[in-house]
């Protein structure tokens, strides 16, 4: 999957008021950056970036045309601010086979379950660092790998970016803890549930259940242990989503939806803007 570089944000914060004014300009056919930054209240700097935010949110794709995710949004969440939308950016933002930088899920996966930790702003730099030069194989100037472990951690910490989740708090400068993030409703993990799917498995009709709960599943990048994995699981199957086999082991999941746009329509279904 195409991804953006490491340096995407330019050190543009993740603010949805931004995205909002943007998305809005996209949904007109507006995708240049001087009409965005004639038509909307952002710099210059920021015209230019926000279009990469909205790809990482998946909100617009590689063409700059907008998802269904946007169009959902847009109509029916038009600032972004419900604690569904803000799930479906962190998905977007983290999933591996999304347009959000590798770093995102990365760090995701490695710190965001253990409730309580302690995280400074240098342990995630070293992070970010590690994995370009691990994963990515590259070298990146350092100050530019300090800006994006100061663009995550901001992201997650106020309320403009992600801070709603309450997924992570400043407790004091250049540290933060994890917390207890807000419930993820059922309707938005099956939507996620399906999107994974079709990224990582395919047209497969059965996969184990212990794949969902696994480092690289659904489960971790949505910060739900196997426990509450399950208690989501039970709503899909009520709605014949799902199929959960617990006869037998390895237990499985079969997937029983009609298609993930139906999913994701489902969401919104209910909201107002």
């Amino acid at each position: 999957m195409r991804k953006v570089g490491t340096a995407f944000h330019e050190t543009m914060k993740l603010r949805r008021t931004n995205l909002t004014q943007v998305l809005k300009c996209v949904s007109d056919g507006v995708t240049d950056r001087e009409t965005i930054y004639r038509r909307t209240s952002l710099g210059a700097n920021e015209a230019k970036t926000a279009p990469a935010y909205l790809r990482c949110c998946g909100l617009i794709d590689w063409e700059n045309r907008i998802t269904l995710f946007g169009k959902m949004a847009i109509e029916k969440d038009h600032f972004l601010s419900s604690a569904k939308t803000e799930w479906l950016i962190h998905y977007h933002m983290c999933a591996p086979h999304c347009a959000g930088p590798g770093f995102w899920g990365d760090i995701v996966r490695k710190h965001f379950i253990a409730l309580g930790e302690p995280l400074d702003f240098e342990l995630i730099v070293q992070d970010i660092n590690t994995y370009i030069t691990e994963f990515e194989n590259k070298e990146i100037n350092y100050n530019t790998v300090k800006s994006s472990a100061n663009i995550f951690l901001k992201a997650y910490s106020e309320l403009d970016g992600l801070g709603g989740l309450e997924i992570l708090r400043e407790e004091q400068p250049q540290t933060y803890l994890v917390g207890t993030p807000v419930e993820i409703p059922w309707r938005v993990m099956a939507y996620v549930l399906a999107d994974f799917w079709e990224a990582n498995w395919g047209p497969t009709l059965s996969v184990p259940h212990a794949q969902l709960n696994g480092n690289d599943g659904p489960a971790v990048l949505m910060l739900l242990n196997s426990g509450q994995m399950g208690q989501l699981l039970k709503p899909m199957q009520e709605a014949g989503l799902v199929e959960v086999n617990r006869v037998t082991r390895p237990w499985t999941v079969v997937r029983k939806w009609p298609s993930k746009d139906a999913l994701l329509e489902a969401v919104y279904a209910d909201h107002t803007a």
